[in-house]
């Protein structure tokens, strides 16, 4: 399994590429639950024939119908889903607790890093979420 953040502020071109790299082509399946039109549209560029995007239904209700002809002609299907319950979130907190399930990747780099690490990220050289660290000034 592949996960890869889409960082809003790069280009869409960069954020399709990012991801074909990553998982070394087109894939099956796309978990889109900050759905826009914008990424709804980048989602479905990078799906395979037969593949499908998972769109939060209160998205899918309004997106759905701009989008239900180009995902026929590209053979995808985009699928509505409900909204997880606390009880979920739970289940899913103890599952990545236990090591049922790893999160995705991050790294944490110190602030005085900044430009290096984003311009790591927008070379796609850094794996997963960088976060900075900020230290108290005493």
């Amino acid at each position: 399994v592949n996960v890869v953040e889409w960082n809003e502020g790069l280009y869409e071109k960069q954020l399709i590429e990012r991801t074909m790299d990553a998982c070394r082509g087109h894939v099956d399946v796309v978990i889109d639950f900050g759905t826009t039109s914008r990424s709804l549209h980048r989602s479905m560029q990078c799906l395979s024939k037969g593949g499908v995007v998972f769109v939060m239904k209160d998205v899918a209700d309004r997106l759905l119908p701009k989008f239900s002809r180009r995902a026929e002609e590209l053979q995808i299907k985009l699928k509505p889903v409900e909204l997880g319950s606390l009880e979920q979130l739970n289940e899913l907190v103890e599952l990545v607790a236990s090591g049922a399930i790893e999160p995705p990747p991050h790294t944490v780099y110190p602030a005085e890093e900044a430009m290096d690490v984003v311009h790591k990220l927008c070379h796609s050289q850094i794996q997963g979420r960088a976060i900075l660290r900020f230290y108290p000034a005493d």
